[in-house]
């Protein structure tokens, strides 16, 4: 295999874990369902009629999540800061490979920081360098915690 289909089948596996989280309880019913569960029904179509979905678009509401974007906000920061005490949060969210991958990441963002805190020439260093990987791993963060933000009341529940 590849890299590069390594690449597209992993990407794949993560948007179907995310698109999870964006489902009605009766589209994850649905899903569990196999073709072969649907008995065939002969009718004759009317050709004049038209799918209401193409035009107005889709009738079923999508779930949304419990709080608002302040507390998904500040909930996504939280799981970001302290990224090893939810380890199961982001397990559960992802896989433990790919937790693995976010707390090697985090590890390096901490070595940068404690390497940028102790050099003697601080005009050597420039500021954009040391704060674009931090603010990217908060942006690609906060918006994985409002994608997931649909199943945070259960994870509240669990103890987050």
């Amino acid at each position: 295999m590849a890299f590069g289909e390594k690449v597209n089948d992993t990407v794949e596996w993560i948007q179907s874990k995310i698109s999870k989280h964006d489902q009605a309880a009766w589209e994850k019913q649905a899903e569990k369902f196999k073709p072969e569960d649907f008995t065939t029904i002969r009718t004759k179509l009317k050709k004049e009629l038209i799918d209401v979905d193409l035009i107005r678009g889709t009738q079923f509401e999508k779930p949304k999540p419990s709080y608002n974007w302040t507390d998904i906000t500040f909930f996504g920061i939280l799981r970001l800061v302290f990224l090893p005490l939810y380890w199961k949060w982001w397990t559960g969210k992802t896989s433990r490979t790919i937790f693995c991958g976010l707390a090697l990441l985090w590890c390096l963002l901490l070595l940068m920081g404690a390497l940028v805190m102790n050099v003697e020439n601080v005009d050597d260093v420039l500021l954009c360098e040391c704060l674009t990987p931090i603010v990217l791993w908060f942006v690609v963060g906060l918006i994985f915690c409002q994608a997931v933000a649909t199943d945070m009341k259960k994870a509240q529940k669990s103890g987050m």
